[in-house]
């Protein structure tokens, strides 16, 4: 259980365990100044800031309950991981706010059929989301009947049957999730000429990091607006075709 409220530094401390999650990216902590339920409280970017711990938290074929607070500032027409858990591609659950399923932002529990790339989804999905509220979320996975279910406030927004055919032995994350093998998101920096932000033209029309010797990448080759790029491993498919100049 992380609280997430030490209010300095960079890490969030497990409270009923030993696996102290260690943040990537900058530390945006942040104190009540109105109505805020929570003081202090950790802003996570969608992009470059994240939590994670060591190991895994969860044993995701058993039965498993994963929950947490969240308040959006907008709502982004891209997917937001709330909590999550790594596989070796895909992050096992994602807890929060899902727009790619549905065209539009709502609140959701998801989970991989399988660790593959490209992989397809069972979701249970709540109301549409708010922004500038707090909303507390909680993901529900019973073994035994065979269903996922997610509360939004208390209340049961969905329940519909799953079956695990895999487990996500990865580390717990808190403000990303794992997807097709990433969880490197592209985001806008200052320019400081370093190799993060160099780029080279590839075969079949991609962009290459000489850093990462990974390429630009459009996930899922997706057409609608606001979608996260990524690094990934270079593979000359479309979502790394890009028209250069």
């Amino acid at each position: 259980e992380w609280p997430i409220a030490e209010g300095t530094g960079t890490t969030a401390n497990d409270t009923i365990g030993t696996d102290t999650a260690t943040l990537s990216g900058t530390a945006n902590w942040g104190a009540a100044d109105g109505p805020e339920v929570f003081s202090p409280y950790l802003t996570f970017n969608g992009s470059s800031n994240a939590l994670a711990g060591a190991t895994s938290a969860i044993n995701t074929p058993q039965s498993y309950t994963v929950s947490a607070w969240v308040d959006l500032a907008t709502l982004p027409t891209r997917n937001v991981a709330v909590v999550a858990q790594d596989g070796s591609t895909d992050s096992g659950f994602y807890l929060g706010y899902n727009y790619a399923h549905s065209g539009y932002g709502r609140w959701a529990f998801y989970l991989t059929n399988s660790d593959t790339t490209s992989p397809s989804f069972t979701g249970a999905y709540g109301p549409t989301a708010a922004d500038n509220t707090w909303t507390h979320l909680v993901g529900v996975y019973n073994a035994s009947a065979q269903t996922i279910t997610l509360y939004v406030d208390g209340v049961q927004g969905a329940s519909v049957s799953y079956t695990s055919t895999w487990s996500a032995t990865g580390p717990i994350t808190m403000g990303r999730s794992k997807y097709n093998g990433s969880n490197t998101l592209i985001e806008l920096s200052t320019c400081n000429n370093s190799g993060a932000q160099t780029w080279t033209p590839g075969a079949s029309n991609s962009l290459i990091n000489p850093e990462s010797g990974k390429c630009l990448d459009d996930p899922g080759s997706s057409t609608t607006d606001g979608t996260q790029l990524q690094i990934y491993t270079c593979n000359g498919t479309n979502a790394q075709n890009w028209a250069l100049p």
